[in-house]
């Protein structure tokens, strides 16, 4: 059996690691693919909706476990009932990267949370090819009291942070922050 992991790319620095392991110690009987898709396509939904609908189409994979939060896209519920795919209802990538124990706490609408796949790939989002666009990021985070970054430890970010200081450039803090006003956190609680 032949199995897909399609997904946007913000899933790629702690997947990847996962699923070379798992392929290493050939843990699942089965072949494992994976297909990422850059996360800037979230900055438009119609070149986001193709790209999905053109992976799928591309994919001779048996079946596909689809890597996007249920609310990425208005019209996933619509556009994807055709196609036979594992989905999961969490609404975008931190809820389905940190799973139950982020919802049973209750999400902050004030806090922006970031996962390591932010952390490593935020600059695809906010560059549109001459640059980073300084007052869309502004923009995107002005309304933000915190910005939560929660450490899976799979990346090279978990051994370089510390706890932040709001509006503080710290060892290993991207230059994302820069341009917040919002306090940084450092949430070590989801290393296991």
């Amino acid at each position: 059996m032949k199995i897909c992991l399609l997904g946007c790319g913000i899933y790629q620095p702690e997947l990847g690691q996962v699923l070379a392991q798992i392929k290493a110690e050939k843990l699942f009987d089965c072949e494992l693919t994976e297909t990422y898709l850059p996360i800037n396509l979230h900055n438009d939904l119609k070149k986001l909706k193709t790209a999905v609908q053109e992976a799928l189409d591309a994919s001779d994979a048996d079946r596909i476990i689809l890597l996007y939060g249920s609310k990425c896209h208005p019209e996933f519920d619509l556009f994807l009932q055709e196609y036979p795919i594992v989905r999961f209802d969490q609404s975008n990538c931190v809820e389905l990267v940190m799973g139950k124990g982020l919802l049973e706490g209750g999400m902050d609408s004030r806090t922006f949370y970031l996962t390591s796949g932010w952390m490593l790939k935020w600059r695809e989002l906010f560059d549109p090819g001459w640059g980073v666009d300084e007052v869309a990021i502004r923009q995107s985070f002005g309304c933000y009291n915190r910005i939560l970054f929660t450490d899976s430890g799979m990346t090279a970010y978990g051994n370089t942070f510390y706890c932040p200081v709001k509006n503080k450039q710290v060892p290993g803090m991207p230059s994302l922050c820069q341009y917040c006003a919002a306090e940084a956190i450092y949430d070590c609680t989801a290393k296991s």
